[in-house]
């Protein structure tokens, strides 16, 4: 198989898996970079090497994000005008 670069991963990956999250690392976070991350679905960029602060940053954002879908989900249960969510 032939090696990818991460954004041909993340622009292919996109075309496939519309509702896929992604997130970037890189040794270079420079605003090209960020901007090229974003315009191809990138949920965050964060910056190589990975430290424990920034690790426990992403788990914090996503189960919060996740317990707030819990949280939409039971306000509309039941309402058919908004199906499954």
């Amino acid at each position: 198989m032939k090696e990818m670069h991460g954004f041909e991963f993340l622009d292919i990956s996109q075309e496939i898996y519309k509702n896929l999250q992604v997130i970037m690392m890189s040794i270079e976070t420079t605003w090209p970079i960020i901007e090229r991350c974003a315009k191809l679905g990138a949920r965050f960029l964060v910056k190589k090497p990975l430290d424990t602060n920034t690790i426990c940053n992403i788990w914090q954002y996503l189960d919060r994000k996740h317990l707030c879908m819990e949280k939409i989900k039971n306000l509309f249960k039941g309402y058919s005008y908004f199906g499954d969510l």
